[in-house]
């Protein structure tokens, strides 16, 4: 454009900032790009005219931390395209971190790698990434999102906050490390310090791009902290081929063992040996066993299933026990079972009607017999619920649990923290219990035999 056009454009582009969505404006400014170059992107956009002046302003405002030299930096983006990497994947190899760049829309993301080549048309890709095996590019719209959410609803759990887990398969690690290693090769002096926790991973450009769009689809917000976790599995059938060569030359390191989101899944291959193993394994060695770029995969990965939890919530509180009939935990004798329930048992069937949980463990702070009662105060006592899909009562409901039956009684409250029920056993190995009782013997009593019962410990 010639200088007095883009003038014009930025000296009037107040007019025009309420026709511009606030999301698109606040990017660009947060981005770091000077407000001038944010008004000539707004305008240039608003009047839809002369694209590649739009292009060259944002590839200015790129915060890449591998090279500021323009020319390098379309070198080694051209390196990644050739190799066939997706667009979200070239932006994590040059070093963008900016989390606001991950949020944008596949085609924007598009366009900002064609402005770097200074090319068009250059995407969309007609085959899998070599690195992330199309989950950047297939799983983060929000069709596949739509998917996530019907699974949330037809497990029924009730959460304020979410967070998603991904499962991805564990060969993408070695594909990863081998694009590393291709372009320390090429571009020594920007990449020979450089490993693969320096650059976004797959998992993180997964979240920042699907956790604000799946908050605005189930309406509860996205936190890295929260207790509901919502675990996405993608499986690719390459993945322990893949990864074989490994085990042939690290064996020692390679264990099956049961998946721990999937249990009915095995693997030998996990994230922690797969990274062992690469990084005890040297980079002659590595280009020797394995392809340096890595060869397109034949088909993309798929996505396997999707699995909600919630983690324990404890509901603590104190029983009285008025049966002299009811022990407190389940009570067997040779394999065989005495007594019709107990404490323990009408607790947990009781509350988990409510809470609707998976497994729950109870613990007491003590025990008494089952011909015992527990009056005064009662006994303290915590159920921990595993997998919860009810996390809160109303008061009524409380109440209502408190008042079921007759043999017994409760109060109680819930809590979040397995840390808020410690208090539990902590008097139980300091307390000192004294008994007294009346004795009645056969025989007389001496003084030696009494000193002798004495003597007994138990």
């Amino acid at each position: 454009l010639p200088q007095n056009h883009s003038l014009s454009l930025m000296s009037g582009c107040n007019n025009f900032h309420y026709f511009v969505h606030p999301k698109t404006f606040s990017f660009y400014f947060h981005r770091g790009v000077f407000s001038a170059i944010c008004e000539v992107y707004i305008c240039v956009k608003f009047f839809n005219k002369i694209t590649v002046f739009l292009f060259d302003f944002m590839y200015l405002g790129l915060n890449t931390k591998i090279t500021s030299n323009a020319d390098l930096l379309r070198e080694i983006t051209e390196t990644l395209r050739e190799i066939g990497c997706c667009p979200r994947c070239i932006l994590r190899y040059i070093g963008e971190r900016q989390g606001d760049v991950y949020r944008l829309t596949t085609q924007e993301i598009e366009k900002m790698v064609e402005s770097i080549l200074k090319k068009e048309n250059v995407y969309p890709l007609t085959t899998p990434c070599p690195v992330c095996l199309g989950i950047l590019q297939t799983y983060i719209d929000e069709e596949f999102l739509q998917k996530i959410k019907n699974a949330v609803e037809k497990d029924d759990y009730e959460f304020k906050t979410f967070i998603c887990s991904l499962t991805i398969p564990v060969c993408i690690l070695v594909r990863e490390h081998s694009v590393l290693i291709h372009l320390q090769d090429k571009f020594k002096d920007e990449y020979e310090i450089m490993t693969l926790p320096d650059f976004v991973s797959i998992k993180e450009a997964w979240k920042l791009r699907c956790g604000p769009l799946l908050s605005n689809l189930i309406n509860v917000p996205f936190d890295q902290k929260s207790m509901f976790d919502i675990a996405v599995l993608f499986n690719y059938e390459r993945s322990d081929k893949e990864c074989a060569f490994l085990s042939d030359e690290k064996p020692d390191i390679f264990i099956k063992r049961k998946s721990k989101n999937f249990r009915n899944l095995d693997e030998t291959f996990t994230r922690n040996n797969v990274i062992k193993a690469l990084d005890s394994m040297s980079e002659d060695l590595f280009k020797r066993l394995y392809k340096t770029p890595p060869s397109p995969p034949k088909s993309a990965c798929n996505f396997l299933d999707i699995k909600c939890s919630h983690e324990p919530v404890f509901v603590a509180g104190r029983y009285n026990k008025y049966s002299r009939e009811l022990s407190q935990t389940p009570w067997f004798i040779e394999g065989k079972r005495k007594g019709v329930s107990s404490v323990e048992e009408e607790i947990c069937n009781l509350i988990k009607k409510t809470f609707r949980y998976e497994e729950g463990r109870f613990s007491a702070s003590g025990r008494e017999d089952v011909d015992v009662r527990m009056l005064g105060s009662g006994r303290p006592f915590v159920v921990e619920m595993i997998n919860p899909r009810k996390i809160t009562v109303t008061e009524e409901e409380m109440i209502l649990l408190q008042q079921c039956y007759k043999n017994f009684k409760e109060e109680g409250n819930i809590c979040f923290y397995r840390e808020e029920t410690n208090n539990l056993k902590e008097g139980e190995m300091e307390k000192t219990k004294c008994y007294s009782a009346l004795c009645w013997a056969a025989e007389s009593l001496t003084a030696n035999k009494l000193l002798k019962l004495e003597s007994i410990k138990t």
